[in-house]
């Protein structure tokens, strides 16, 4: 789905117990005594996912109607795990451990001496000037985490060298917040956003209210040969943050009873009902560009959830990458 700052759309209608199940669990590496923070946990291609806090704790209620599926736990840098949803939520607690997965070192590029490098920036460097008349992107509910914006970067040759990528934040309540930046693959057969790239979580912390948000990717040796990737940013919030997002908005909803709508939108072929809240301001806003011809120069994509279905987006990130060739 598509959502326009500055609003925060309403999570999941009320269900009975009887209709819940709830999973709770821990994610630890196998052989070691760490926890997995920020694992993406869900189930493939539904609305449904969130992410493990930095302890590695996680808790999910879900419709009963998914008692039959699997749910999916992929966390960078280690084995993807799938497991019956039915045995887990019968679990008082689940304690489940990933392997490490070997990582896969970049092939390294000798230059002849003196040779010249060409740097190039590219992406969309426009938009959310100003936090009123702006326009921002926030996806997700308190209910969910993992939800993630996805910009197509087409590097004029290859192979390159990704050198560092931007951010610009519309607006941001929080005294800190996290963002993750990953890379990836263009799936062939959909166009839309594939597979990691870039092994690593790579999680930047970040207190700025406005303006661009800046990471430096030089030390990585990231080197890729794909002719095109997405960019993505993925915003990180834990569970007592989305609790407390939930409050606030429960709050605002009960002061300002006209800011609640309900409207129409055909989401990729498929009409969806939306409901929000319009101006509840408490949340990290990313930047889009607000002329009119962007979806025409950009693609871009959006999901709500983590391995949640991608959708195609008309509002196009204010982000950039800097490419070295």
């Amino acid at each position: 789905m598509k959502k326009y700052a500055f609003l925060l759309l309403f999570g999941l209608p009320f269900l009975a117990p009887a209709q819940v199940l709830t999973i709770r669990g821990k994610l630890m590496a196998r052989g070691k005594d760490e926890p997995i923070s920020y694992a993406n946990i869900g189930i493939v291609n539904q609305n449904a996912g969130t992410l493990s806090d930095e302890d590695g704790g996680f808790v999910m209620h879900l419709s009963a109607s998914y008692r039959d599926d699997s749910l999916t736990i992929a966390a960078l840098g280690y084995e993807r795990a799938v497991l019956p949803i039915a045995k887990l939520a019968a679990n008082d607690f689940n304690r489940i451990t990933l392997s490490e997965k070997p990582v896969v070192l970049n092939e390294l590029v000798v230059r002849a001496k003196g040779s010249r490098r060409r740097t190039v920036v590219m992406g969309n460097p426009t938009g959310g000037r100003k936090l009123l008349g702006g326009r921002g992107i926030y996806c997700g509910k308190p209910e969910t985490a993992g939800g993630a914006v996805a910009l197509l970067i087409e590097p004029d040759t290859a192979p390159y060298e990704v050198r560092s990528a931007r951010l610009k934040l519309l607006h941001n309540a929080h005294a800190s917040f996290k963002v993750r930046i990953r890379l990836l693959d263009v799936d062939a057969q959909t166009g839309q956003p594939g597979t990691d790239l870039f092994g690593h979580s790579l999680v930047l912390t970040s207190g700025i209210r406005q303006g661009w948000l800046e990471a430096d990717l030089s030390g990585y040796g990231i080197r890729l040969q794909h002719p095109r990737f997405f960019l993505v940013f993925e915003w990180i919030e834990d569970s007592e943050r989305r609790n407390r997002t939930k409050e606030l908005m429960d709050a605002f909803a009960r002061e300002h009873p006209d800011r609640y709508y309900e409207r129409r939108e055909v989401v990729d072929g498929k009409e969806e009902i939306l409901r929000g809240l319009n101006n509840f301001l408490e949340g990290t806003f990313f930047a889009v560009s607000r002329k009119t011809d962007a979806p025409n120069h950009f693609i871009c994509f959006t999901r709500d959830s983590s391995l949640d279905h991608w959708s195609s987006s008309q509002s196009v990130l204010t982000a950039t990458v800097t490419l070295e060739y």
